[in-house]
């Protein structure tokens, strides 16, 4: 599976793209204490690499143009990332 977001702005003069695939999964998985082998439902997989991509994107837009609403939207994209981590170790018994 392969998860893509992004902005651009100022008609694409400022652009940018963040990509994350099946490795950076096991990284997220692995950085959680969850076995990055695990068995994630291809929703799981997909939400957890949707909002790190957007925790990525939204971080570097804030940084590049000052926007507080994209450092806000970052924040909370690593708090649904956390909140779904928490949801796949309880549901794997990793409590």
């Amino acid at each position: 599976m392969l998860v893509k977001t992004g902005w651009q702005n100022d008609f694409g003069k400022q652009k940018f793209d963040v990509e994350l695939n099946e490795i950076d999964l096991a990284r997220i998985l692995a950085d959680a204490g969850i076995p990055p082998d695990a068995a994630l439902t291809s929703l799981e997989a997909f939400r957890l690499m949707l909002t790190e991509a957007e925790r990525f994107s939204e971080s570097v837009r804030a940084a590049r143009l000052r926007d507080a609403d994209a450092a806000e939207i970052a924040v909370k994209a690593l708090a649904a990332r956390n909140d779904l981590l928490g949801k796949v170790k309880a549901r794997l018994g990793l409590d």
